[in-house]
C-alpha cells in the first residue's frame, strides 16, 4: 500500500491492500500477526487495486479512489462487500485529504487541486481549483495534497512552471533519480484560493528525488515528508504554514493538450509507486 491513516479519535489504523482489492482496519494497538477488525472487499465496492485512501474520523467516513478516477465513500464501520454511499466522479486518482473542520474535500489530478464540498457526489463541480500556471510560477500541484488541521491551509507538491529536465524525457527511469531531474518542492495554499495563484511559502527545494507523502505535527508545527529514491523521511520546521492567509483569486490555468505529469512527456512522469 502507499497510504496509511491513523484514526486518532477511534484509535484505529486503516490501510489499503491493492492485491486483495481491499481496505483493512486494525486496532491502534495491533501488533504481530493479527487479523483486521473490519475489511471492505468485494465486487460491490467497485475497487480495482486500491492503492491509497483517506478517512474522516469526525464524520466517520472512508474515501477510496476506485475505477475511472472515481472517489468511493464508505461509512467507517462498513464490513464486507458493500457499495459506497457516495461516488464522486472525475476526482483524480491520488489520496484525497478531508478538511472536516470546514466541510471540504481536497482531491488531486486533472490539472490541480480541486476543492469540493465534503459531501459532493456524482458529477459535482469543485467549489474552487488551484491550478498553478505562469502567474503563480508553479506547475499544477496535482498529485499530493494534505490539509493542515486547525487551519484553512493545505500543502501540495509542485515544480517551477515550465521546467523540463532530463528525467522528463521519454524512455527515462520510472522515478526521478536526482534532485535536479525531480525539480520538486512543497507549497502552502489556502482552501479559499482559486485559479493560478502562488503558494504563500515553499519548502524542500533541492531536497527530493521522488517525493511520496506527508504528515504534519500541529503541536510543533513541523511537516514530515518521505522520499522513495532516498529511502528517507525529512522533517521541516514550517510554522509559516499555520499562518492565516487572505484568499487569492485568479483566472485558472489551462495547459495545452498532450501534457503529462508536470508537463513532462514520460520517463519521470511514470508512477513507479
Amino acid at each position: 500500500m502507499h497510504s496509511i491513516f491513523f484514526d486518532h479519535i477511534h484509535d484505529e489504523i486503516v490501510v489499503t491492500n491493492p492485491f486483495a482489492q481491499a481496505v483493512l482496519t486494525f486496532r491502534g494497538d495491533a501488533n504481530g500477526e493479527v487479523p483486521p477488525i473490519r475489511i471492505i472487499q468485494g465486487p460491490k465496492t467497485g475497487f480495482d487495486q486500491p492503492d491509497v485512501m483517506s478517512a474522516d474520523p469526525v464524520n466517520n467516513e472512508y474515501y477510496v479512489p476506485a475505477v475511472g478516477n472515481a472517489l468511493h465513500v464508505f461509512p467507517r464501520l462498513t464490513n464486507g462487500d458493500a457499495a459506497p454511499i457516495r461516488v464522486l466522479n472525475n476526482a483524480g486518482g491520488g489520496p484525497p485529504s478531508v478538511d472536516y473542520e470546514h466541510n471540504v474535500l481536497l482531491v488531486t489530478g486533472n490539472g490541480g487541486i480541486h476543492i469540493f464540498e465534503r459531501t459532493a457526489s456524482g458529477d459535482a463541480k469543485p467549489l474552487r481549483m488551484v491550478t498553478g500556471g505562469p502567474r503563480s510560477g508553479v506547475e499544477p500541484p496535482d498529485e499530493d495534497v494534505i490539509w493542515i488541521p486547525g487551519t484553512r491551509n493545505f500543502l501540495a507538491r509542485t515544480r517551477p512552471f515550465g521546467v523540463r529536465t532530463e528525467g522528463d524525457r521519454p524512455g527515462g527511469p520510472g522515478n526521478y533519480q536526482t534532485v535536479e531531474d525531480a525539480a520538486m518542492f512543497i507549497g502552502v495554499w489556502s482552501i479559499d484560493d482559486n485559479g493560478d495563484v502562488p503558494p504563500r511559502y515553499t519548502i524542500g527545494h533541492d531536497t527530493f528525488m521522488e517525493f511520496r507523502n506527508f504528515a504534519v505535527n500541529g503541536k510543533t508545527r513541523e511537516v514530515m515528508m518521505s522520499d522513495k529514491t532516498r529511502n528517507s523521511i525529512f522533517t521541516f520546521s514550517f510554522p509559516e504554514a499555520w499562518e492565516t492567509f487572505t484568499p487569492l483569486t485568479s483566472a485558472p490555468y489551462t495547459p495545452p493538450g498532450g501534457r503529462g505529469r508536470f508537463g513532462g512527456g514520460g520517463g519521470g512522469g511514470g508512477d513507479g509507486r
